[in-house]
């Protein structure tokens, strides 16, 4: 709780002038209603006790009607400026969160369940931006509002205001009890509903193997039984949100009422002017308004904590750290492992004591069983993940030296299943904006033989292609990694598994494209077990349980 508070001071930080001008808004409007008080109570005098008519007191009705429309600028000013508050720390969340998640890499993201973080990013946020837009201006009423009433009733009538000063803190202590139990209460939901998210996301991710394994009833009562766990957090949300309501108009409404007693008696004694008493009667609900619009955001506050703690452990996450480099290297390769080790946060060892070059123009091809490295080996080459000791060095430069975006600038990738997103093919192929160059594009999908398939499509290069590439074949989305990856002109390729459960075809298509590399020198670093594949090969290197071999194993080779 306390990296969650300290995370919401250094939100505010930088959005201390827009918090100002809230305050002072907030001020002005505060001395403006008190202003607007006292005069309608004066015509008010004036119209039942001094006999005046309206010609009388029209001198006095305007300034009314001004005050009021400059207090609704006001409001209208204050209200869009608490939506701008909490629109600057939204956005500078989701800029926080992403930085993060480029920090730490896939492999390390892979631990981030995608359904909670997807319900964390869509309404966690927005109920983190709740607290600076909803929370905190109704914190500065109830420290502005209140003052400038006792500010007014203290000279006019001490027994109200000590009836306002005890009174007033009841409502913020039995918010604060109230709370206590709330904060346990709104975490729970958030869980629930993280879980939930998650699940249901995974459940549709896995509905085909669900149905053909028959596993669809038992999944739907596990998401029911699931959905009924959250409805009874929420159900205990809104119980407390309820009995905070009840609390706040009970306390206020009998605060008021004790007022309007102690004023109506002294008014029949003569004790009191009854301008004094009608103004006071006036401003009572207003010293109260700001306490009850404060409990009505609390729950505001309760939600926005409970989603901080969540986006709080993301950003505390350990990053990758880079390993002491002990010695300088001099090399020509383009890529090079000096002594590399690497083992997971439990010790569990993967890699031990690697070391290989890749000079400039050379094909090397990575072999080995599941489970002896290979994918620990390329994240490491990629950057994804940091050497527990050793180093790692691209066109002579380590990635602490050179920077992840320079390193990733230098490096292209084909993944063994490639990720195709929800847009069109042109913009699969060419992700960065310095790549969406149409001829470009074309020239690639030229290269690795799709352009039957683009043709045929109604849209062309333009066509979207689907959640997860759903429009095309495994081999089409295989091609179109490798036209992603082509089009990028990097000075190494790291390839996993380019040709790997494909159909003879695509397979020979690939490995027609691989040579073509070969021949114009290009770098590359290839994870593969196909013969086809492995005979192109300037040199191969042979991985088992994380040791680099002088021989492959039988099994190694396919």
């Amino acid at each position: 709780m306390t990296q969650t508070k300290e995370f919401i001071r250094q939100q505010k930080r930088p959005l201390k002038g827009l918090l100002r001008q809230i305050t002072v808004v907030g001020a002005l409007n505060a001395m403006l209603l008190v202003l607007q008080v006292w005069l309608m109570a004066r015509l008010m005098t004036a119209v039942a006790f001094e006999g005046q008519g309206l010609s009388d007191v029209l001198q006095d009705v305007y300034p009314v009607i001004f005050i009021i429309f400059i207090r609704f600028i006001l409001n209208s000013y204050s209200d869009r400026k608490a939506v701008e508050l909490g629109q600057h720390v939204i956005q500078h969340v989701y800029d926080e969160l992403l930085l993060k998640l480029e920090r730490l890499g896939p492999c390390a993201t892979a631990s981030i369940k995608r359904g909670h973080f997807a319900t964390l990013t869509v309404e966690g946020i927005e109920k983190f931006g709740q607290y600076f837009s909803a929370f905190l201006p109704a914190l500065f009423h109830v420290a502005l509002i209140p003052i400038c009433v006792l500010a007014v009733v203290l000279p006019l009538d001490l027994i109200s205001a000590l009836v306002f000063m005890l009174t007033a803190p009841l409502i913020p202590l039995f918010m604060i009890l109230i709370g206590k139990g709330a904060e346990q209460v709104h975490q729970n939901h958030w869980k629930a509903l993280g879980r939930l998210g998650a699940r249901l996301q995974e459940s549709l991710r896995g509905l085909q193997t669900l149905k053909l394994f028959g596993a669809t009833q038992k999944e739907t009562q596990r998401i029911n039984e699931i959905s009924m766990a959250y409805k009874s957090k929420v159900m205990k949300v809104l119980r407390i949100a309820f009995l905070s309501s009840v609390t706040l108009e009970f306390f206020s409404t009998i605060s008021i009422a004790l007022i309007a007693v102690f004023i109506g008696f002294r008014l029949l004694a003569g004790e009191m002017a009854f301008q004094d008493g009608f103004l006071i009667l006036l401003l009572a609900p207003e010293f109260y308004q700001p306490l009850r619009n404060l409990g009505t955001n609390y729950h505001v506050k309760m939600e926005a904590m409970a989603a901080a703690d969540e986006i709080v452990k993301i950003l505390n996450m350990e990053e990758p750290a880079f390993p002491q480099e002990t010695r300088p290297i001099s090399t020509q390769a383009k890529i090079a492992f000096d002594g590399v080790s690497y083992a997971y946060p439990d010790g569990k060892s993967v890699l031990s004591d690697v070391s290989f070059e890749i000079k400039e123009g050379e094909c090397v091809v990575l072999v080995g069983s599941s489970g002896a490295g290979k994918s620990t080996l390329l994240n490491l080459a990629l950057g994804f993940l940091r050497p527990t000791s050793g180093n790692i060095y691209l066109n002579g430069s380590t990635l602490s030296q050179s920077g992840l975006k320079q390193w990733h600038r230098d490096i292209s990738w084909m993944a063994q299943q490639p990720h195709i997103f929800d847009t069109t093919i042109a913009h699969n192929i060419a992700l960065a904006p310095e790549f969406q160059d149409e001829w470009a594009v074309r020239v690639a999908v030229e290269k690795v033989h799709l352009s039957k398939t683009v043709e045929h499509f109604p849209d062309h290069l333009l066509q979207r292609t689907g959640e997860q590439g759903r429009l095309m074949s495994g081999g089409e989305g295989r091609r179109l990694a490798m036209a992603r990856m082509l089009i990028k002109e990097a000075s190494v390729m790291i390839m996993d598994e380019p040709s790997a459960n494909l159909d003879s075809e695509t397979e020979q298509l690939i490995l027609e494209q691989l040579k073509q590399l070969k021949k114009q020198k290009t770098t590359m670093l290839i994870a593969a077990h196909r013969e086809q594949t492995i005979a192109m090969a300037d040199r191969v290197l042979y991985l088992d349980q994380g040791q680099i071999l002088s021989q492959p194993k039988k099994e190694d080779v396919a």
